[in-house]
C-alpha cells in the first residue's frame, strides 16, 4: 500500500504547493517588479586586456559588434568586454542607469560628450567597497550626469571571472528603480520567510524528538537560504561590506547545503527501506570528504582573505559530486516504490531545475526575468514545502506507530498480567485434587499472623502401595473421592476451624490445603482437635471406590500447636510433616514434639537448613585465643563457627562442616564467614583490642581460584591492611593438587595474607608439598601432646618442632589443657599455645569481656 499511494502525494504536494506560489504570485502583481525602462541598443568589443579608453575604435569602426536584443549576457566565452551605449532621443536629466546583476568585478562607466575624450562617470562591481557606491544598494545604480543628450554616448568596461552579464536598464527616475526594488525585495522576503519558518520547524521537530534526520533538513534549509541571500545581493551589504568580492557564504552556503543534504537523505531514505550498502557508503564518503575540504577552505580563508579560485573550483566539484549522489539515491529509492525516495526525488529535481534556469539566465540561454532570476529559489521552496510535507507526514505516521505500539504493550501487557494470575493460580493449586497447596497455605499463614488453633496433616499410608500395584489415577482418584468427602464434611463443621471460610476465601483457598502428593492440611481450632480427629476417623474409615475396587487409603494424622512454638509458618509444616512420618497405624495420631524432629532429620533437611542458615546469617562466631609464650600474651584468635538451629538446636561442626565439604556449600560458607570476620575485626578494634584472626579453609575453597580470589577482595575491600588475617589449611588437605590450586595458592602469595597448616600430625603431609605452599605457621595437633603427655616419649613431638623449625615456621600447639603441658611447651620453647588452659571458644561479646578482665590484671 505505500508503493502505491507514494508517487500519488508527491504530486499531491507538489500541485499544491505550486498552486499557493502561483497564488502568492498573482496577489503580488509581478508587474510591480518590473522597472519603467528607456529602450536603447548595445553594441560591445571584446578585449581580452584592459585597453586606454582612448584606444577604443571609433563607433563606426567594424571591431564593434551589436548584441542580439534577445540576451544581455555573454555567458562564460568572455572575462572581459567593452560596451557602448548611444543615448535616446529624449530628456535624461533624472535618468539613472541599472545593472541588475550584483556579480560583476568591475564596471568603469565613460561618458563622450560631443567627441570629447570621455570621462569617468563612476567606477562599481563587487571587488570594490560597498561603501563607495553611488548608491548604498546591492545593484549598481548609477545617476547619469546633467544635460546629456542624444549625440552623447556611454563606455562601459566590463570584467567578471565567471559569466559576463550585463542586464542594463536605462530607468526614467530614481523614484522607479527604488519602488521596483522594495517591491522585489518584500519578495525576496517573502520566499526566505518560508525558508526560515521551514527552517525553525525542522530544528524544533529534530529537538523535540531528539532526532538528528530534522536538524540535519533544518541545516540545509539555511544553508539554502544563505546561498539565496548572497544571489540576491543582500547579503555581503552586511557581513563584509569592504571586502564584497569574497562570495564566501556563496562557496560556505553551497558545501553546507551538501552536506546537510547528504546527512539529511541518507536518514530520510534509509529509514524506510535499506537502499544497496554501496549507494550508501558512497555518498557517505562523498560527504565525509567534502566536510574535510569544507574545514580547509575555512582555515584557508582565515589566514588568507581572499580564497584561490582553484579551492573554489575543487569545492564546487565536490559540491556537484555530493549532489549527483543525492540524487542517485533517490531515484535509486524511487525506482525501487519507495515512497520517500520518490517524494525525495521529486524534492531534488525541482532544486535542479531551478539551478538549470539560473545557469541558463546566467548564460544568456533565456531571458532575465522575475521568475528566471528566482527559479532557484522558487524550485527551492517547493522542494523544502515537499520535505517539510514527508516530515510531518512521517512524524504524523511514527506517532501512529507509537500509539500502535503502545497498544500492544498494554495488550501484552494485559496478556501477561493474565498469564501471570494464570500461573499464580497454578503455583497455588493441586490441579489434580483442585485444592490450594502448600504454598498457598504458607501464604494464608503469613498473612494470619500471628497465627492461632492447630496445623493438623491427614496422611494416607497405603496411598503409595495403592499407586504401585493399581496404578497412578486410580491413587489419584481415591485421594479425590476423600477430599469430597471433606469437602462436604468442612461445610457443616465451620464452628471447628481455626479461621472462618470467609477468611480463606480471601484468597480463593482452603479450608484443606494439598501439603504433599498424599498429604492434606487443616488449620482447626486447639480446643477442637479431638473432636475434630473424632470426626474425621468417622469419614474417613470408609474405604473409597474407584471403579471395581475398594480401596483403603489407612488415613493417619500429626498435629502441632502453632501458638506453642517459635518458628515461622514453613517450620511450622515442616514440624508437622516430620511428625507424620512417625505415625503408625496404631496410634493413627501424633501431636508435635521437638525429639520428633531431631529423629526425623536426614542429610537433606540439615542441608537445606545449613543453606538457610548461611543465607539468614544465623550461624555465630566464636574466637579462642592464641597465647604467645613470649610475655604470655595474646597475640591472635581462632574463629569458630556454631550453629544453634531453633529446631535442631546446637548442631556440631564435626556434623554440618563435612557435610558442607561435601556438597559443595563450603564455598558459600567460608565466603560469609570472611564478610563476618571482617565484621568482628572491626568490632575488635572499636573495643580497643588490635589483634591477628584466623579463619578454616577446606580443599574445596582451595580448589576454587574465585572463591579464594572473593575472600583475599572481602579482607581488602572492608578490612584493608589493619586486618591481620591467617587463613588455616588442614594437612590432608595441604596434598590437594591440581591447576586451579595452584592459582588459589598464587593468590594468596600475592595477598601476602598469613599461611597457616592446621591439625598437623593428624594427617599425611609432605614436606615438599608444605615447601611450596606460603606456609608462616605450624599448628600441631593436640594429639601428639596428649600422646607424648601420656606416654612420657616426647620424640614426637620434639621431631614436629624441629621439623618447623627448619622450615623457618612459626610453631604452635594446639589442645593445651593443663599447666604439665604448657610447662613443657615452654621448655621446647614452643611460640604460641591454644587450648582449654588459656580460655574456651566464647562469642565475641564475651571474647571481648574476658581479654579486656585479662589485660587489666596483668603485671606491666
Amino acid at each position: 500500500m505505500e508503493r502505491e499511494r507514494g508517487c500519488p502525494y508527491c504530486f499531491r504536494v507538489m500541485l499544491i504547493s505550486a498552486a499557493a506560489l502561483v497564488f502568492v504570485l498573482v496577489m503580488l502583481q509581478p508587474s510591480r517588479f518590473s522597472i519603467p525602462e528607456w529602450p536603447f541598443e548595445l553594441q560591445y568589443w571584446v578585449a581580452d586586456e584592459p585597453l586606454d579608453i582612448s584606444a577604443l575604435p571609433a563607433s563606426d569602426n567594424a571591431g564593434w559588434q551589436w548584441l542580439p536584443p534577445s540576451t544581455d549576457s555573454l555567458g562564460f566565452s568572455r572575462s572581459s568586454v567593452w560596451l557602448r551605449m548611444p543615448l535616446p532621443d529624449r530628456p535624461l536629466n533624472d535618468s539613472v542607469l541599472v545593472f541588475n546583476s550584483p556579480f560583476v568585478d568591475y564596471i568603469d562607466i565613460y561618458v563622450r560628450r560631443d567627441g570629447a575624450p570621455p570621462e569617468l562617470l563612476a567606477a562599481v562591481g563587487d571587488r570594490r567597497s560597498f561603501f563607495d557606491r553611488p548608491v548604498s544598494l546591492p545593484r549598481f545604480i548609477i545617476p547619469l550626469p546633467f544635460g546629456l543628450t542624444a549625440e552623447d554616448e556611454l563606455l562601459l568596461y566590463v570584467a567578471n571571472d565567471g559569466a559576463i552579464m550585463f542586464p542594463l536598464i536605462l530607468a526614467p527616475s530614481m523614484d522607479a528603480v527604488l519602488g521596483s526594488y522594495s517591491a522585489q525585495l518584500y519578495f525576496h522576503g517573502l520566499m526566505s520567510g518560508v525558508f526560515v519558518f521551514t527552517a525553525l520547524l525542522a530544528f524544533a521537530i529534530g529537538l523535540l524528538l531528539r532526532r538528528s534526520m530534522e536538524l540535519y533538513f533544518g541545516g540545509m534549509i539555511l544553508s539554502i537560504l544563505l546561498v539565496q541571500a548572497e544571489l540576491n545581493g543582500v547579503l555581503y551589504a552586511f557581513l563584509w561590506p569592504n571586502s564584497p568580492g569574497l562570495n564566501l557564504a556563496t562557496y560556505v552556503g553551497t558545501m553546507t547545503a551538501a552536506i546537510c543534504g547528504a546527512s539529511f537523505t541518507l536518514q530520510f531514505l534509509h529509514g524506510e527501506r535499506p537502499y544497496r550498502w554501496y549507494d550508501q557508503r558512497i555518498l557517505r564518503t562523498l560527504r565525509d570528504l567534502l566536510v574535510v575540504l569544507l574545514v580547509l577552505f575555512l582555515v584557508k580563508t582565515l589566514l588568507l582573505p581572499w580564497p584561490n579560485q582553484q579551492w573554489v573550483k575543487v569545492g564546487q566539484i565536490m559540491t556537484a559530486l555530493v549532489g549527483l549522489g543525492m540524487v542517485l539515491a533517490g531515484l535509486r529509492a524511487s525506482l525501487q516504490g519507495s515512497e520517500r525516495g520518490q517524494i525525495f526525488f521529486a524534492a531534488i529535481v525541482l532544486i535542479i531545475a531551478g539551478m538549470l534556469i539560473l545557469v541558463a539566465r546566467s548564460a544568456g540561454y533565456v531571458p532575465d526575468t522575475l521568475l528566471t532570476g528566482a527559479a532557484l529559489e522558487l524550485g527551492s521552496v517547493l522542494a523544502v514545502m515537499i520535505l517539510t510535507g514527508a516530515v510531518v507526514r512521517e512524524i504524523y505516521a511514527e506517532k501512529n506507530r507509537m500509539i500502535r505500539v503502545q497498544k500492544d504493550l498494554l495488550r501484552k501487557e494485559a496478556d501477561a498480567t493474565e498469564l501471570q494470575a494464570k500461573l499464580i493460580r497454578q503455583a497455588l493449586t493441586n490441579d489434580s485434587l483442585k485444592l490450594p497447596n502448600r504454598q498457598s497455605l504458607l501464604l494464608f499463614m503469613e498473612q494470619e499472623k500471628p497465627l492461632h488453633g492447630t496445623l493438623l496433616l491427614i496422611g494416607f499410608k497405603h496411598h503409595q502401595n495403592i499407586e504401585r500395584t493399581m496404578g497412578i489415577s486410580v491413587a489419584n482418584n481415591a485421594l479425590v473421592a476423600i477430599t469430597e468427602r471433606l469437602a462436604s464434611w468442612a461445610e457443616t463443621h465451620t464452628d471447628n476451624l481455626a479461621y472462618g471460610r470467609a477468611d480463606h476465601e480471601r484468597l480463593d483457598n482452603g479450608p484443606f490445603y494439598s501439603i504433599e502428593d498424599a498429604v492434606l492440611g487443616i488449620l482447626i481450632r486447639s480446643d477442637g482437635l479431638d473432636e475434630v480427629l473424632v470426626a474425621l476417623r468417622k469419614v474417613l474409615e470408609r474405604g473409597v471406590s474407584v471403579g471395581n475396587f475398594e480401596v483403603d487409603l489407612a488415613p493417619v494424622f500429626s498435629s502441632i500447636a502453632c501458638a506453642d512454638f517459635d518458628l515461622d509458618e514453613e517450620d511450622l509444616v515442616q514440624a508437622a510433616l516430620s511428625s507424620l512420618d512417625l505415625v503408625t497405624l496404631s496410634p493413627d495420631h501424633l501431636a508435635y514434639q521437638p525429639a520428633h524432629q531431631q529423629d526425623s532429620l536426614d542429610r537433606l533437611f540439615l542441608l537445606s537448613a545449613l543453606s538457610a542458615a548461611i543465607d539468614q546469617s544465623n550461624l555465630e562466631l566464636y574466637l579462642q585465643p592464641l597465647m604467645n609464650l613470649q610475655g604470655d600474651e595474646i597475640v591472635a584468635a581462632e574463629v569458630l563457627l556454631r550453629w544453634h538451629h531453633k529446631i535442631l538446636g546446637a548442631v556440631s561442626p564435626m556434623v554440618f562442616v563435612p557435610l558442607a565439604e561435601e556438597t559443595g556449600i563450603i564455598t558459600r560458607l567460608t565466603v560469609w564467614l570472611a564478610q563476618e570476620v571482617c565484621r568482628v575485626h572491626h568490632q575488635l578494634q572499636h573495643a580497643g583490642i588490635d589483634i591477628g584472626l584466623s579463619i578454616n579453609i577446606s580443599a574445596e575453597d582451595l580448589a576454587h581460584p574465585d572463591v579464594i580470589a572473593r575472600i583475599l577482595d572481602i579482607a581488602k575491600t572492608q578490612a584493608g591492611d589493619a586486618l591481620r588475617l591467617k587463613l588455616e589449611l588442614t594437612e590432608t588437605a595441604v596434598m590437594r593438587s591440581g591447576r586451579a590450586v595452584r592459582e588459589s595458592v598464587d593468590l594468596i602469595k600475592a595477598s601476602g595474607l598469613g599461611f597457616s597448616i592446621d591439625d598437623f600430625g593428624a594427617g599425611h603431609s609432605s614436606l615438599s608439598r608444605i615447601h611450596e605452599l606460603p606456609v608462616n605457621e605450624l599448628k600441631i595437633d593436640r594429639s601428639i601432646l596428649e600422646t607424648s603427655m601420656a606416654r612420657q616419649e616426647f620424640s614426637v613431638l620434639k621431631s614436629a618442632i624441629g621439623l618447623a623449625r627448619s622450615l623457618r615456621l612459626r610453631v604452635v600447639v594446639e589442645g593445651v589443657s593443663t599447666s604439665e603441658q604448657l610447662k613443657l611447651l615452654r621448655k621446647l620453647r614452643v611460640d604460641a599455645v591454644q587450648g582449654y588452659l588459656i580460655a574456651r571458644p566464647q562469642p565475641v561479646e564475651q571474647f571481648i569481656a574476658w581479654l579486656k578482665a585479662r589485660n587489666s590484671t596483668s603485671p606491666e
